[in-house]
């Protein structure tokens, strides 16, 4: 949604983000017609029809009946808009909720890298939540038969392990079925509006969502999106390449050698009884409940009457989504339109007609005029809200609500394992205050600040920003960013003047980090290199606008090294995706995601699937796993 000031006099005159710049080409359209009408009416006398009480009390009963129309329809929109904006606040919140309530539920190492005295004090609040306080003596349940692996009693550390290793699988998880929502969400447009016929926005916007689930999925993970995905290229011979999708249907594999799959399997890859197309949403809730339910009744987990609680989140979160989905699927009934059309077509024609042409052309063309922007604007105010999930200037931002989720995930994480050790003996010093006790300070400083040196505690360990490719900030931009910058911008001599594309500027002005070290374009020669303008509009210092999003460190697609007879590796399957991908989208705009073109000033960095630094074999643990990987600490 764009943004904008209120109490800005200029808001009536904004062309970008404004509804006037979709409403005057039609007006321009019915000027010619008025004056077509007008012209006609001066050489041919119809005042004998026109000018009768039949026929302006006809004119004034379809006005009535043409505005009731289109205002209930206006009203239905803006209570759809409404509801679907609290379903997403709802559904995000609840993404949040879920990753809070995780991670602070796992028992972890049970307080004992906190130190004697907070493993002590662990001790005892775990058996009072497990029925051994307040004069119940009731023995615990009997735990279920355990595997072989499963019955081996871990160490503290090994606690510890598994516990982080459980936050992090619900994190990417949870990031990842947010995505999934998103791009499900174009999918489901696209089949509803067009056809299955996705747009030039919606196929950028498709591939970028595609990449970011590669970025948080292992590949095994991705088989399963892989195998539910179907988006194709339509290369009919003497047409343009047409892109679709399908969504929710089972149908025969054909023998079309003119489609290409641009996202799940090929054809040729499929199993041969046919091909299951099922929303990514629900894959990725399956995988997610899975690694909710492996802590469940671990040493280092939760108790499983916890599960409840995780559960009741996911089915709200899921039935949040349902809505969703019928907001999108479920437009306006076409007999509705319809009839709401032919009778604004007969209005539209008919209303000149009854002008006297005695009155020259203000009666006879300028009102006319303006009461056709005034019924044509509750037309395409009612388009535009009808779907608040897709990518217009009325829609939401999405791209903020993931970004949020990112920001609070990490917070979270790091608030409990680096800052859990400061934390608990913050509440402590409270309990010796009341006490009138005197604890170990120096002992409680040596166990927090090993709690925050501690690289496996650490968020960015597993995961780290990276900038969003500019091809994807351009269309953020556009639909998102605040007004009166966009009209500086647009308006702006020095811009037009400029041999620069906003995407040049964008990746030249904006304060991104690659590697530890502000990022740079790549330029080809030192020309170019000293072709750095100043900005036309600080997007910086925008507080609504961000230009980065997390990746997943292990769902990274590194090349492994050189075999030991000195035989190529075989390639990573992110790689061959794109390869292939790269081909079927040929001169799309959206191959500038994968793929850098000198044009445009792009460098490898700026691409999605980029494969990092190559680990060497002698590092070994946490720190072979993460200098294959540029810091951003």
């Amino acid at each position: 949604m764009i943004h904008y000031s209120k109490d800005r006099l200029w808001t009536i005159f904004y062309w970008w983000g404004g509804i006037n710049r979709q409403i005057l080409p039609k007006a321009l359209v019915y000027l010619v017609v008025v004056v077509g009408v007008y012209i006609f009416q001066l050489h041919y006398n119809m005042e004998f029809y026109t000018r009768s009480d039949s026929f302006t009390n006809t004119l004034k009963g379809i006005l009535s009946f043409l505005v009731f129309l289109l205002v209930f329809r206006l009203n239905q929109c803006m209570a759809r808009y409404y509801a679907a904006y609290a379903l997403i606040t709802d559904l995000f919140n609840g993404l949040e909720r879920l990753i809070v309530d995780f991670c602070l539920g796992l028992h972890g190492d049970g307080g004992e890298s906190f130190g004697s005295e907070a493993g002590a004090a662990t001790h005892v609040l775990n058996n009072l939540h497990a029925g051994h306080g307040h004069g119940n003596t009731r023995p615990p349940p009997e735990k279920p038969e355990l595997t072989v692996p499963e019955q081996e009693e871990l160490s503290p550390w090994e606690n510890s392990c598994m516990a982080i290793a459980a936050k992090v699988n619900c994190i990417r998880l949870t990031l990842a079925y947010a995505i999934s929502i998103l791009l499900h969400f174009q999918l489901l447009d696209g089949a509803s509006d067009c056809a299955g016929e996705l747009g030039e926005t919606e196929v950028k916007q498709v591939v970028f969502f595609y990449c970011r689930l590669r970025s948080l999925l292992y590949e095994e993970e991705m088989q399963l999106i892989d195998a539910s995905l179907s988006v194709f290229c339509d290369q009919s011979p003497g047409l343009d390449a047409v892109f679709r999708t399908e969504v929710n249907r089972y149908r025969v594999l054909g023998d079309d050698d003119k489609s290409q799959q641009l996202l799940g399997y090929p054809e040729s890859e499929r199993p041969s009884g046919g091909v299951t197309i099922s929303p990514a949403p629900k894959v990725i809730m399956t995988i997610l409940l899975q690694a909710l339910q492996r802590p469940s009744d671990q040493p280092w987990g939760f108790q499983s009457r916890l599960w409840n609680l995780y559960w009741r989140n996911t089915v709200e979160i899921m039935s949040q989504t349902q809505h969703l989905e019928s907001i999108i699927m479920s437009p306006t009934p076409l007999p509705y339109l319809q009839h709401c059309r032919v009778l604004f077509l007969i209005f539209a024609i008919a209303f000149p007609m009854s002008m006297d042409t005695s009155k020259g052309l203000i009666d006879n063309v300028l009102l006319p005029l303006v009461i056709f922007w005034a019924i044509i604007g509750f037309e395409i105010l009612s388009g535009l809200l009808e779907n608040p999930m897709g990518s217009d200037e009325t829609d939401m931002n999405l791209y903020e609500k993931i970004q949020s989720l990112e920001v609070n995930s990490e917070l979270v994480f790091n608030a409990t394992e680096c800052h859990r050790a400061s934390l608990h003996h913050a509440l402590l010093r409270t309990e010796d205050l009341v006490l009138g006790t005197q604890p170990d300070k120096t002992a409680q400083r040596d166990f927090v600040h090993s709690h925050k040196s501690d690289t496996r505690r650490a968020f960015r360990s597993y995961f780290r920003w990276v900038p969003l490719p500019t091809l994807i900030l351009v269309d953020i931009l556009d639909s998102h960013g605040e007004v009166e910058s966009l009209h500086s911008l647009w308006l702006s001599c020095e811009y037009w003047c400029s041999k620069l594309s906003l995407q040049e500027r964008l990746r030249k002005t904006l304060c991104r980090r690659r590697r530890g070290q502000m990022y740079e374009a790549v330029a080809k020669d030192d020309a170019r290199k000293e072709e750095i303008p100043d900005p036309i509009v600080d997007w910086n210092k925008d507080p609504h606008f961000f230009c980065h999003f997390l990746e997943f460190v292990g769902a990274a697609d590194v090349a492994p090294p050189l075999t030991e007879d000195g035989c190529a590796p075989q390639r990573p399957p992110g790689r061959a995706w794109r390869d292939r991908v790269i081909e079927v989208l040929g001169e799309h705009p959206a191959q500038r995601l994968l793929k850098p073109h000198a044009d445009e000033g792009d460098s490898e960095r700026s691409m999605m699937m980029q494969t990092p630094q190559s680990t060497p074999r002698s590092t070994s643990g946490l720190l072979a796993f993460v200098t294959g990987w540029e810091s951003l600490s």
